[in-house]
């Protein structure tokens, strides 16, 4: 079964290449409906539902077609109403080809030949075993970056982080700082309480490296993110209170 992974891992992203996913998308898509009606014959009937749509819409994506994309995308949740957790799947995909489209549409870059930058953002999810971990990955061994997570037992979560028990859930309080919109396109406002005053935001990429640095006193502001220095991606916000007390928030910028 891991050869079998690791083989589908390989070929899932070969739209631009030689197209099996193509070959897959239209799989997805039709289906043979064979019906008697006074004599035998055969046809092809469309099948409307939500794996199907989503293999439909990547198959636009990574064939360049955004415009069809974007217009297919945006109707989803809706027409197939969504669940919470396939809501959560859908975003995380969503933001996860958010992170790759940039260089697709503008740069012109190959699959294939992603930046550093963008592949470091992508190994949020190297953990990952849902559907944006799969895409994630998948695109990742394109650019050589050989992930394997390890799917045999508990669900991981993307970027590996443990599971919160119940009994640890309920003794988390929510953070009384609050950074949103999240994900962004680079304007964010944050909200710090009395005491906090004056805090330090740091802004760090996958790798550590401190980005931006700002000072704010209590209350409501607004942060621009310079979009020289920020491409789409995911970073951490830190924030230090003037006590010493620190939070950290995952933020994803999107295009």
């Amino acid at each position: 079964m891991k050869d079998a992974r690791l083989i589908l891992m390989t070929h899932s992203l070969d739209t631009v290449a030689i197209e099996p996913d193509s070959i897959l998308a239209w799989l997805a898509l039709w289906n043979f409906a064979w019906w008697f009606q006074g004599s035998y014959s055969t046809g092809l009937e469309l099948v409307e539902t939500y794996p199907t749509d989503y293999r439909r819409a990547r198959h636009y994506f990574f064939t360049g077609k955004f415009g069809q994309f974007d217009s297919l995308w945006a109707n989803i949740p809706e027409r197939y109403a969504l669940d919470e957790s396939q809501l959560d799947d859908f975003d995380e995909i969503e933001t996860v080809l958010d992170i790759i489209r940039p260089d697709l549409e503008e740069g012109g870059a190959l699959l294939s030949r992603l930046p550093e930058a963008t592949l470091d953002s992508l190994m949020y999810w190297k953990n990952g075993c849902t559907e944006p971990g799969a895409l994630a990955q998948a695109v990742l061994w394109r650019n050589g970056r050989r992930v394997v997570p390890d799917c045999g037992g508990e669900t991981a979560r993307p970027g590996g982080e443990l599971p919160v028990s119940a009994e640890e859930a309920e003794r988390t309080e929510p953070s009384p700082i609050k950074l949103y919109p999240n994900p962004s396109q680079g304007t964010l406002t944050i909200e710090l309480p009395v005491g906090y005053s004056p805090a330090t935001v740091i802004f760090y990429n996958l790798q550590g490296k401190p980005m931006l640095k700002q000072s704010f006193p209590e209350g409501r502001h607004t942060i621009s993110l310079p979009k020289e220095r920020f491409k789409p991606g995911v970073y951490t916000a830190e924030i230090i209170s003037s006590s010493g007390q620190r939070e950290r928030f995952k933020l994803i910028l999107t295009n």
